[in-house]
């Protein structure tokens, strides 16, 4: 993680030396962090602060539907999220820098999961039994109501975009 904060500074720091403009405005959401990471969020923003002056360093929270706007408007540069957010915005070109773990879930590949949820009356008891059913997601990208659970009908060896009949979010 420390690699990929020095790359950052790197980064930002080419871009103050190209002549850029010099204010680094970093964006994070309200809520979802492990309580462990406020500290290494402190630290980022007053390591930023002190590289680059504390007039050319933003560094607010925000909650998650102001701040796609603001990443959308280019008013944050930068932004601190939940995986959720950042997967459903790399379709719209955002890269992710640096994986924070913690101890509850030291590995980022395992850390998250999905329910599939049915009626208890409706007979399925398997994925297999799903196919050709309605799925219905919170969004149409939602890390955890969509991508995760298409992952797993991929990963049983389905093809996610023929798999339901219907799908909703």
């Amino acid at each position: 993680m420390i690699l990929r904060l020095f790359f950052l500074f790197l980064l930002v720091y080419s871009l103050i030396a190209q002549g850029a403009e010099p204010l680094i405005r970093v964006g994070m959401t309200e809520g979802g962090h492990e309580k462990e990471h406020t500290q290494v969020f402190d630290e980022t923003r007053d390591a930023l602060i002190k590289k680059f002056g504390k007039e050319n360093v933003s560094f607010d929270l925000i909650h998650v539907n102001q701040l796609v706007s603001k990443i959308f408007s280019g008013e944050v540069n930068f932004f601190i999220s939940t995986t959720g957010l950042s997967r459903r915005l790399q379709a719209d070109g955002a890269r992710d820098l640096v994986t924070l773990t913690s101890k509850r879930f030291p590995n980022p590949n395992l850390s998250y999961g999905s329910v599939f949820l049915t009626r208890k009356d409706s007979r399925i008891s398997s994925i297999a039994d799903m196919q050709e059913k309605v799925l219905v997601g919170n969004r149409p990208l939602g890390f955890y109501g969509y991508v995760v659970p298409i992952g797993e009908i991929a990963r049983h060896g389905y093809k996610p975009k023929d798999f339901f009949r219907k799908k909703f979010s």
